[in-house]
């Protein structure tokens, strides 16, 4: 016959101390109890630590929990006990969410803590991962029902305008701060310009390729046929001027820190894009990164033809890149991350683990699972769970590594 066993949690807060926590544990030697379970936070010099005790007899806790009420008040400590909440874990689901702004007001937080309570979201859990310049929150939530992502990142959409933060969705597995592959686009992303809008400044043909650019906004025509369209007004444009272009890119402020981040921790890199691999080629080798694919221009002695070589990568394409990527590599899709701009990378957020609309126009975020709205791209390291003083660590690996 199996004998139930009796449980109490017991929480303690105060002043903390050098000794706090090895004199409240040793407390406990006095009494035939097992500790179970053992939370522990100093903040401030504040404590808070909590216990989840058993015992064969419901008497034992009552002695234990009076004894312990004599302790606390000598000690200057406060102390709350009950028997813990039992909840069936394997009915609940748990997810991440990560928030990130420059300011973060109560009146944001209380909002955010409303929408939660509607979606039956019980918080157990919040860290700090920023800086003062940036401040992170790391939530643990879990729920009876599973999420729908994308959905609870269109509901808080005009919520991340109005109070100007972003904000991350994931499901708290070990994929999660595990993540093996990330895929960039590159216009608006990787780098801060439209290639092709570069391009046609040196061709005299801006306003026409912006026109075409709206129209393919709009709807009114698709990716592929308006990049025929632009390329066509591209004719004529010699090697060097391409050159010319390739040695100004400018690159996004962050990328260059997050690469060396994810390089360090055994991530591979891709740029896929839909602009032109004379550019891609050039990324790809000044960053050392793994993979890279975009349109092939058709060069005939030494200037563009106005039309294109090979298959185009357009949307689907870019979603079909990153799933061979992943088989290539051996990565689950929970493991990929996904970062772009337009709708044009819209199915390759949509096949990654963690899809994130950066900067990016209102219709993509409403089908991203992660927004980034800041200037640097190394934020997104947030997202993965890395918190300030581990990215201050990893810096200083990093310049060891090169001194050496």
């Amino acid at each position: 016959m199996t004998t139930t066993r009796k449980r109490l949690l017991i929480a303690f807060q105060g002043q903390d101390t050098l000794h706090s926590l090895e004199k409240l544990t040793a407390f406990f030697q006095k009494f035939p109890v097992e500790v179970v379970e053992l939370y522990h936070q100093a903040v401030g010099g504040n404590l808070t630590l909590t216990y989840i005790v058993e015992a064969l007899q419901t008497s034992t806790l009552i002695e234990l929990q009076d004894a312990f009420q004599t302790m606390t008040q000598q000690e200057g400590l406060q102390m709350t006990a009950h028997p813990p909440m039992i909840s069936d874990q394997s009915q609940e689901y748990h997810y991440i969410l990560t928030l990130l702004s420059r300011h973060v007001s109560t009146e944001a937080l209380t909002e955010l803590f409303a929408y939660l309570k509607t979606k039956q979201c019980k918080i157990s859990k919040i860290t700090p991962l920023g800086s003062q310049e940036l401040h992170v929150f790391e939530m643990k939530i879990c729920t009876s029902k599973p999420l729908d992502r994308k959905r609870c990142m269109g509901d808080l959409l005009d919520f991340k305008t109005q109070y100007q933060l972003d904000l991350a969705l994931q499901p708290d597995t070990p994929f999660r701060r595990n993540k093996r592959l990330i895929i960039f686009d590159a216009d608006m992303t990787f780098i801060q310009c439209e290639v092709i809008n570069e391009l046609s400044k040196l061709a005299g043909k801006e306003k026409e390729v912006e026109n075409i650019t709206n129209r393919a906004m709009n709807g009114e025509i698709d990716f592929a046929q308006a990049l025929y369209e632009r390329v066509a007004m591209l004719k004529g444009l010699t090697l060097s001027q391409l050159q010319t272009v390739m040695d100004n890119l400018p690159y996004t402020p962050g990328v260059e820190r997050l690469v060396c981040v994810l390089k360090t921790l055994g991530y591979k890199l891709a740029i896929v894009s839909g602009g032109f691999d004379f550019f891609i080629n050039h990324i790809l080798k000044q960053f050392q990164l793994d993979y890279g694919f975009a349109n092939t221009l058709e060069i005939v002695d030494g200037r563009l033809t106005g039309r294109l070589i090979g298959e185009i990568v357009d949307a689907p394409g870019k979603a079909r890149l990153l799933k061979e990527i992943a088989r290539k590599e051996g990565i689950s899709l929970a493991q990929v991350i996904a970062v772009g701009d337009g709708a044009n990378d819209l199915h390759m957020l949509a096949c990654a683990d963690l899809g994130i609309a950066f900067n990016a126009k209102r219709f993509l975020q409403e089908h991203a699972t992660g927004s980034l709205s800041q200037p640097n791209l190394d934020a997104i390291l947030y997202f993965l769970g890395i918190s300030h003083e581990e990215l201050k660590f990893l810096k200083k690996s990093q310049s060891l590594s090169l001194s050496r």
